[in-house]
């Protein structure tokens, strides 16, 4: 293993080196200007280290890369290209190379990503992920009062055939395996209600495998889909109106407006909940952490 690290050490020297050399050939040299979009919370970076940075991704940005279509989201390398010039760390302003990002975060999800700024730093958390000495942890509020006995979910996941590409369960797909620890259970209460509203629960999530969408299908699966997920949203949604508006048509559907829009957009307030338990050790060793 030792030699193998030095030898992708050397590779990720020679790349930064003819990187580095193409950069300087590039005339604009100047930091990228932050796309701006009404409510947006700008991500912020939370380690910095030779060749490597942690960054904390809000939710609503998209982890972009070479497969990526520009679209409503906020691309994360922008953040990245505000920081580093092109000539100082050409792999981030990279497409082909998803511009050092190692791997990917669901858009309507905030936590923590990986990004190599050098092909060094890049090749040497690779390495480290592709061992399993590098684990994420996720911390994810679900709907209903979960069994503290779920700790597995083993299922197959394939793309489901229709325009949303929501991974599906299938017998012919890939096989996932999604570990959880349920650490509290939660009934929240409605404003001007004297009885609580619906049950939901608190559960951290470490993956064997990283299929896309893999948590929030295998959460919808196992019956507990996530809060604030209108891809994987349950099965039946109720929605209570006033009285006083059941009569006009009109203002139900602003009122179903309304509430579609605030409960898509409902997943900025994951930041509170990993705010206040991201320095809780639910599994032995962890790494990152991020909040659906």
């Amino acid at each position: 293993m030792s030699a193998f690290k030095v030898a992708l050490g050397r590779l990720g020297f020679e790349l930064d080196a003819r990187a580095g050399r193409a950069a300087h050939e590039v005339h604009d040299d100047s930091l990228r200007r932050l796309p701006w979009a009404p409510r947006s919370v700008e991500p912020t970076l939370a380690v910095r280290l030779p060749g490597m940075v942690t960054i904390h991704k809000p939710a609503d940005w998209e982890v972009d890369g070479a497969a990526s279509e520009p679209g409503e989201h906020l691309p994360l390398s922008s953040y990245l290209q505000s920081l580093f010039r092109r000539s100082e760390c050409p792999l981030v302003w990279d497409t082909g190379q998803s511009y050092g990002f190692l791997h990917r975060l669901d858009i309507p999800s905030s936590g923590l990503v990986l990004c190599g700024t050098s092909f060094q730093g890049y090749y040497a958390l690779r390495l480290q992920l592709d061992t399993h000495r590098l684990r994420r942890e996720y911390l994810v509020l679900g709907h209903n009062m979960a069994p503290s006995g779920l700790t597995e979910i083993v299922a197959r996941m394939d793309v489901a055939p229709d325009p949303s590409q929501r991974k599906s369960i299938s017998d012919s797909g890939r096989p996932s395996q999604t570990m959880l620890v349920v650490s509290a259970h939660v009934r929240q209460r409605q404003a001007g209600l004297p009885e609580p509203g619906g049950n939901m629960f608190i559960t951290a999530i470490r993956i064997a495998t990283g299929r896309r969408h893999q948590i929030r299908a295998h959460m919808r699966h196992a019956g507990h889909p996530s809060i604030a997920d209108a891809r994987y949203t349950c099965r039946e949604v109720r929605v209570a109106a006033d009285r006083d508006s059941q009569n006009s048509s009109s203002n139900a559907a602003a009122k179903q407006s309304n509430l579609q829009s605030n409960y898509n957009n409902s997943s900025c307030c994951s930041h509170d909940l990993h705010t206040s338990f991201c320095d809780v050790g639910l599994f032995s060793t962890e790494v990152l952490r991020v909040c659906y």
